[in-house]
């Protein structure tokens, strides 16, 4: 990759980011929580200084628990993305996640993919039509 970020915390919540041709991945572990809403609000800033028109979110690390007043942080960065313009696509949420991300609107099923590859492979083939 052309670029890779580490934020290393002693927090609950750290994400890496790698960024090549356009496409960045954040790669979440931890929790998203009311306690870890300045770590989410780095990265929503990390994303808008790239010049990337993919934002992928792996969040396979992630654990399933996030707390309603996070909800509007990730909202946030949601949002930012989708005006940058980018595409966004959440990848390998957990079940307990999907749902509850669904029942605080906040989730849209466009951008929900199984893992990773697929999402690359999306990608790839949009890019060779």
């Amino acid at each position: 990759m052309d670029s890779e970020k580490h934020l290393d915390t002693s927090s609950n919540l750290q994400y890496f980011i790698a960024e090549k041709n356009a496409v960045l991945i954040v790669s979440w572990i931890g929790e998203f929580t009311h306690q870890t809403s300045s770590i989410i609000d780095k990265c929503r800033e990390e994303i808008a200084k790239s010049g990337a028109k993919w934002v992928i979110f792996n969040l396979r690390d992630l654990k399933p628990d996030m707390d309603k007043i996070t909800v509007p942080v990730f909202a946030r960065l949601q949002k930012n993305i989708r005006e940058k313009p980018a595409v966004l696509r959440l990848t390998s949420l957990h079940p307990n996640l999907r749902s509850f991300l669904q029942e605080q609107g906040v989730l849209r099923p466009d951008e929900v993919a199984n893992n990773l590859a697929e999402v690359l492979q999306g990608i790839a083939l949009t890019k060779a039509a």
